[in-house]
């Protein structure tokens, strides 16, 4: 008999669930083009503020803060431009 083992709620088992999807890498893309170098920190204090969600693509940016996390953004490339 096979051992059937199940992941946490909380911890993805696709790897393609760790990360955004198309319509919110463009919006991250989209971002960072107007926030320039800094476009993580200041999505990372949007987040912290609540204030994404008065943003462009407040809601798609929001989707990845609540199934990626704060640290897929800290470990995004500061150029997310070169994200598929």
């Amino acid at each position: 008999m096979s051992k059937v083992t199940f992941a946490p709620a909380d911890q993805s088992t696709d790897p393609a669930e760790d990360q955004p999807t198309k319509e919110q890498l463009e919006a991250l893309k989209r971002f960072a083009t107007a926030h320039g170098r800094s476009w993580k920190q200041r999505l990372s204090t949007a987040w912290t503020t609540g204030r994404d969600e008065r943003l462009r693509d407040g809601a798609l940016l929001r989707q990845v803060r609540n199934q990626l996390g704060p640290e897929w953004l800290s470990a995004a490339p500061v150029n997310i431009h070169k994200l598929a």
